[in-house]
């Protein structure tokens, strides 16, 4: 079969994914290589196996702190205490809790009577054992309705793109692929999803990184031979492809983080105090809360005028689905990353987004309650920022306001990042088709 005539089934395991991956045009570019059909799986019999890997110097990985009890228990904190953890050395590097959960009587019984939430605990547990995660490995391929759409449409590749997070359908399908004898592509699409997300049990044929940071975590973490890998860069982020458009009057932009271990509101209005009691009141302060934030917007709103210049990210919307993974919001979010004097981020990807367009990034390291806790100090995939030139991890909010001060005229025109992110000549659909295309050559010719 020449390469032009393959016939692609391209998945999607957030459907939110379609609209910026339509808005790269790389589906239509895909036509162009053969013929397409779109997946979109509704759930899956199994679950991402999370963990925290140990990399370098013992440094943990992404710390979920409700990797258990969902986001909803956590909001209502009936998980009166985080986890402590420990390293188990087992494959992957299972996050652990060292100690029992401490649980007020509301939220206990509140588990109790969630047996969802219960089966994730004791699956979680006994998934440290060898044989249990084959077991659950074995049993995720039980997908009749994913296999059988493959073996109607008989595809020559299948390309699953993966979102910000890992949901447990990528391995799954790869799997099934594998078992089909079916060439399969994964395109990761943030940056700490091979070093901090979870393990790649399933190994794709091909694999689209960022950059090369990604790919020694693809090497290194995940045991992938080099020769898989390509750089594909961001679906998300793409400035080369058209013109960042520029925003009137100076500002400084604070980008919110989808988990906060801070008040951010109570951080906005601090800053904005700040700026002004240091000459900088002609600065206007644009804040923009992350989609998956579930921050009450009118609240937001009440709180933040009470203070002059301050601006809520015009192009953010009260329904998130409005604004995560669309087009006309990640495209203003490229220009605030560009026009910014700075960009203060606690935790997001926006930081590398920042700094590969040469803003220079200021992260908030502490936790409210807890200010002698470095967070950033638990993330591996930070530790990539320490020795690069304009970014910086302030601890309280008397250095972050002399930080400010010192670099707000520090902008660079260059790439500060290109490990990571790198700046690329060619359009995203190209990197992606020319990954599709040379994987399904490599894996013809070796037959």
């Amino acid at each position: 079969m020449d390469g032009r005539d393959l016939n692609i089934s391209v998945v999607l395991p957030l459907e939110r994914l379609l609209s910026v991956i339509q808005s790269s045009q790389t589906l239509d570019h895909l036509t162009k290589v053969g013929r397409v059909s779109l997946l979109l799986p509704k759930s899956v019999p199994c679950v991402s196996e999370f963990k925290i890997f140990r990399y370098g110097e013992s440094k943990l990985g992404h710390v979920l702190r409700d990797l258990i009890l969902n986001s909803e228990t956590m909001q209502k904190s009936l998980l009166v205490k985080s986890f402590e953890t420990r390293i188990e050395d087992v494959l992957g590097l299972y996050l652990m809790p060292a100690g029992n959960y401490r649980l007020n009587l509301a939220g206990l019984i509140s588990i109790l009577t969630k047996p969802r939430i219960l089966m994730s605990y004791w699956a979680y547990r006994a998934s440290k054992f060898r044989r249990v995660r084959s077991f659950l490995r074995i049993a995720s391929t039980l997908w009749p309705s994913f296999a059988l759409s493959l073996l109607k449409s008989r595809p020559s590749i299948v390309v699953i793109f993966s979102g910000g997070a890992f949901s447990g359908i990528e391995n799954v399908c790869i799997l099934i692929c594998r078992i089909l004898r079916i060439p399969s592509v994964l395109i990761v699409d943030n940056w700490d999803n091979l070093n901090s997300k979870s393990i790649i049990w399933s190994s794709p044929n091909g694999l689209g990184t960022w950059g090369e940071n990604m790919e020694n975590d693809a090497r290194v973490i995940h045991g992938m031979n080099p020769d898989v890998v390509r750089h594909t860069g961001s679906a998300r982020f793409r400035p080369n492809e058209h013109e960042v458009k520029s925003i009137d009057g100076d500002f400084i932009f604070f980008a919110g983080s989808g988990k906060p271990l801070i008040d951010e509101l109570n951080a906005v209005l601090t800053i904005r105090d700040c700026l002004d009691e240091t000459g900088l009141q002609d600065l206007n302060l644009l804040y923009r809360p992350h989609p998956m934030s579930n921050l009450d917007l009118g609240r937001v709103r009440l709180l933040l005028s009470t203070k002059q210049r301050i601006v809520l990210d015009p192009s953010f919307d009260d329904d998130p689905d409005n604004v995560f993974y669309t087009e006309g919001p990640l495209l203003y979010l490229e220009s605030l990353c560009k026009n910014a004097k700075v960009v203060i981020a606690p935790q997001s990807s926006i930081i590398v987004e920042s700094l590969s367009l040469g803003t220079p990034v200021i992260s908030l390291n502490w936790i409210d309650g807890s200010p002698d806790v470095r967070p950033l100090d638990k993330y591996t995939h930070f530790s990539e920022l320490n020795s690069t030139a304009s970014f910086f991890a302030v601890t309280d909010f008397n250095e972050l306001c002399e930080l400010i001060v010192s670099i707000v005229d520090s902008k660079s025109d260059f790439n500060l990042v290109p490990e990571i992110l790198p700046s690329f000549t060619n359009c995203y659909k190209d990197r992606v088709a020319e990954l599709v295309e040379a994987t399904y050559t490599r894996v013809k010719d070796k037959k």
